[in-house]
């Protein structure tokens, strides 16, 4: 959400209960956003899904 308001801020996103509500003017390519959105969320997964094995990384490099 940070990032997709930092890229487009003029885009009103609105969250609700499993979905976003997008008013964008008309100037702004909705395609554009989709894919930044997308992007976003997937980045979102990999780096929760590897938060274990980054925490182990570093108990084992730094002893933290």
């Amino acid at each position: 959400m940070i990032r997709i308001g930092y890229l487009f801020p003029e885009a009103e996103i609105n969250r609700g209960d499993g979905f976003l509500d997008l008013v964008l003017p008309e100037h702004l390519d909705f395609d554009d956003i989709k894919k930044q959105l997308l992007y976003a969320i997937y980045r979102e997964k990999i780096r929760e899904e590897g938060r274990d094995s980054r925490q182990s990384l570093n108990i084992a490099v730094f002893g933290q």
